[in-house]
């Protein structure tokens, strides 16, 4: 059996997504966000 791997870090998705609670920004805008600047 061959495992699947993420097509994008753990990290990287749950950082964005308490960025987007903590801003309260729409999904657009964070991904926006994050392919702008992915360390913000």
């Amino acid at each position: 059996m061959q495992m699947l791997t993420p097509s994008k870090p753990v990290r990287l998705i749950v950082g964005l997504l308490i960025l987007k609670q903590l801003e309260n920004l729409s999904d657009e805008a964070i991904v926006l966000q994050g392919k702008r600047n992915p360390y913000y």
